[in-house]
């Protein structure tokens, strides 16, 4: 097939944390976009990669997210640009975005049919998953890639003359019907490429970690999949977990440690510590490797006993420095509610004080507003909270298309682009469109305040307890702490 010109338009993911990130519907465009918590889009680079690889295309990655380009600005910044680099208008611009990212998706497709009307369009990321009719029939865009996106992708690009047999993708036909064609089987992630580190200027993304957190670092992703069925999470990974080979990861964070001169890695798996015998094996290679980083991830607290507490230790010697775990609440009728099975107040307490006696930070998420959620279940959260975490942050439910709770209480309440538009227009989970307790939704605003202003207070009596007989030890680490997150100016002490 003849070689097309394919270009890669990157778009920023949807964040709770940042309500000025660039490309977001409602931001104060009279200030500055802070700078400080832009993230690397590792799902871009690694569906790069394997088009560069598999097909014979002309690539080319712009990445307005970098900088900092709003959204009104958009079609003059794809002139502008293209005319600075001689590019001629492409074939097909690939773009990718979650639920929440529907109105940045929405004028980002406008911009390019404005600016380049002979272009298809093709998206995927968890927007095509979702909301691929809303997708082709309501924005016009060409076809939707469904699920991975490395190795669909690179089959649909280089079946570009005929692509009505190519699995995961979803089109309309010639007569307008929505075709959907069965998934790929799951593929072995050691098959896929490494991310695409080269279409991306790199500057800006660790200079961005580093004004977060005073230390450069960039993600990995090294598993798929979450078994577990959380009736608020949607992982377009599926239940079985995949992995790359440890030596993979190894290798992997050799490179990228040497490349660009990384202090952290933070690893993107949806979930960690499932395979403990994976973990085990990772540990002992990181340990032989010596690579002097640290590293961050996520997991639960039910996957942790007293028995492995070798393994944390281990883990610890090769720099694993945060956990954070999706807690969500202190209340064991909301966790029975949101289908957290096997998870209680008193397994998170254990799971804590087990991972903080190997020095090892614990961070977690705490949700208010779920289904059966009352004034007295919140103040179980805070009671919780109050005894085996320094920091948590109080959120908000929010519906995501694609898991249980928005079929059960939201599908038939609102028109789905209606609400892909509501809840996109957020400010750190200030805007609560979606009450689904008996709570007043100004009551429950301000329970959610009071509780993240109790726990955010610095309290020596809790920090006492919460470090026992290593207080004095830690008060020495977490002044340093400070004292170079001051010099540095960012955000947080850690990684």
């Amino acid at each position: 097939m003849a070689a097309k010109d394919v270009h890669f338009l990157i778009l920023p993911t949807y964040s709770r944390i940042n309500s000025e990130l660039p490309l977001t519907p409602g931001a104060d465009l009279e200030r500055q976009p802070r700078r400080d918590l832009i993230q690397f889009q590792l799902g871009y680079a690694q569906v790069i990669s394997a088009v560069r690889r598999f097909t014979n295309h002309r690539i080319e990655v712009l990445d307005p997210y970098a900088e900092y380009v709003d959204m009104p600005a958009l079609p003059g910044w794809l002139r502008k640009t293209y005319t600075k680099r001689e590019l001629t208008d492409p074939d097909y611009f690939l773009i990718g975005g979650m639920s929440t990212s529907w109105p940045v998706i929405k004028q980002v497709v406008s911009a390019i049919k404005e600016t380049f009307p002979k272009s298809k369009i093709i998206c995927g990321g968890t927007a095509a998953d979702l909301h691929h009719e809303l997708l082709l029939r309501k924005l016009g865009v060409g076809i939707a890639v469904i699920g991975e996106g490395e190795f669909t992708t690179a089959d649909l690009l280089h079946n570009l003359d005929d692509f009505s047999n190519v699995p995961g993708i979803a089109y309309l036909d010639e007569n307008g019907r929505l075709v959907r064609n069965p998934p790929p089987p799951p593929h072995d992630l050691n098959d896929a490429p490494e991310p695409d580190w080269d279409s991306f200027d790199l500057t800006e993304y660790l200079s961005s970690a580093l004004t977060r957190v005073g230390f450069k670092g960039l993600p990995i992703n090294t598993s798929l999949g979450c078994p577990y069925a959380c009736k608020f999470c949607f992982v377009p990974g599926g239940r079985n977990v995949r992995h790359l080979s440890t030596d993979n990861v190894v290798d992997r964070l050799s490179r990228m440690k040497d490349r660009f001169d990384l202090d952290y890695v933070a690893f993107y798996d949806d979930i960690l510590f499932v395979d403990k015998d994976w973990m085990w094996e990772l540990g002992q290679k990181l340990l032989a490797a010596d690579l002097k980083l640290m590293w961050t991830c996520n997991t639960r607290v039910d996957l942790f006993s007293e028995k492995d507490d070798e393994l944390l230790a281990l883990l610890r010697k090769t720099g694993l420095v945060r956990m954070s775990f999706g807690i969500e609440t202190g209340s064991p009728k909301i966790l029975k509610n949101m289908g957290k099975t096997g998870v209680s107040p008193d397994k998170a307490r254990a799971a804590l004080r087990l991972v903080r006696r190997h020095g090892i930070r614990a961070t977690a998420s705490m949700l208010l507003g779920f289904p059966g959620e009352t004034r007295d279940t919140i103040q179980e959260s805070v009671d919780f909270c109050k005894e085996p975490l320094l920091s948590p942050n109080f959120y908000l439910l929010q519906p995501f298309p694609g898991t249980d709770v928005y079929d059960k209480y939201v599908r038939e309440m609102y028109d789905e682009e209606a609400y892909l538009d509501l809840i996109s227009d957020y400010r750190e989970g200030e805007k609560l469109h979606i009450n689904l307790t008996e709570i007043p939704t100004a009551e429950l605003m301000e329970l959610r305040d009071r509780a993240e202003a109790e726990i955010k207070k610095f309290h020596l009596g809790h920090y006492v307890r919460y470090y026992g007989r290593s207080t004095a030890k830690q008060a020495v680490v977490d002044m340093g702490r400070q004292v170079r997150r001051r010099i540095n100016g960012s955000i947080h002490m850690t990684p």
